[in-house]
């Protein structure tokens, strides 16, 4: 068991300016009593907005856990950000994260590839199916990612491809994500997501239209898997009021189809 502990107590050090930023964490467990239960955690950083080289981002972490069986932990990153024109970057990105304790370790890698044309929001992507901390902290783009964990022979790593549409095309949002689990002798595991919007507007009323799909066309148990999702928003007619109408299906691949149910709503804004 190496989760995380209540360490809530403590002091947090730290130096920040627009080319460097280092934190140093120090804490105690939360009790009631007095406990020797401690932690630390410091975390380095080279910001991509640095006067040496813009656009790179370095990142080192480390972790120690005094416990009476110590976890330590440790990582690192690096980043760069190399913009074509205006908006349009390209930024490839490699990652290293690790943990040991009680003489079991974890490795874990990973890599990405974005092309992009948009700041990272604080949000999700907003479409169907999409619409959940899943897809949170969404950036406009297009990208692939792989994470492998180095301690499992039979694990060939995990894969992601993701688009996300951001404010390329005025009125509209689209996003779509597949990702793909890759094992040794196994059948591939993968599942697909997309949805879109698109904001119709009339004076002062707004009407939206969106649709998205879910499906995994394989399993190694279940049976393939496609969810389709209908609706429109209408906003404006009434002050703080949006009115809803959608078609959410069951399993269409399932034998009989689930078709699903619709639902009207109206969401008022106090």
């Amino acid at each position: 068991d190496v989760g995380p502990a209540d360490y809530t107590q403590g002091i947090v050090a730290g130096y920040d300016d627009s080319n460097f930023g280092v934190a140093v964490d120090f804490r105690s467990a939360n009790a009631a009593q007095y406990t020797n239960d401690y932690a630390l955690a410091a975390e380095a950083t080279l910001k991509d907005s640095n006067e040496f080289l813009s656009g790179l981002e370095v990142k080192g972490g480390y972790s120690y856990e005094f416990a009476d069986k110590p976890l330590m932990g440790y990582s690192g990153s690096v980043a760069y950000k190399a913009t074509i024109s205006g908006d349009y970057y390209v930024k490839p990105a490699f990652g290293y994260t690790g943990t040991s304790k009680d003489g079991k370790t974890t490795n874990m890698i990973a890599g990405a590839l974005m092309f992009g044309w948009g700041d990272t929001a604080d949000a999700n992507a907003g479409v169907y199916f999409l619409d959940d901390d899943a897809a949170k902290k969404v950036t406009p783009g297009v990208s692939v990612s792989y994470v492998k964990d180095l301690e499992v022979e039979s694990d060939l790593g995990a894969m992601e491809i993701a688009f996300f549409s951001g404010s390329i095309v005025e009125n509209l949002k689209a996003a779509a994500l597949a990702e793909m689990k890759l094992v040794k002798d196994v059948d591939t595991v993968y599942t697909i997501k997309a949805g879109a919007k698109y904001d119709i507007k009339a004076d002062k009323v707004t009407i939206t239209p969106q649709a998205g799909f879910a499906m995994t066309p394989k399993k190694v148990v279940e049976e393939a898997t496609l969810k389709v999702k209908v609706g429109v928003d209408v906003a404006g007619l009434i002050n703080n009021t949006v009115f809803s109408c959608v078609w959410e299906s069951g399993n269409l691949k399932a034998d009989p189809a689930g078709k699903g149910k619709v639902n009207l709503t109206a969401k008022i804004s106090l």
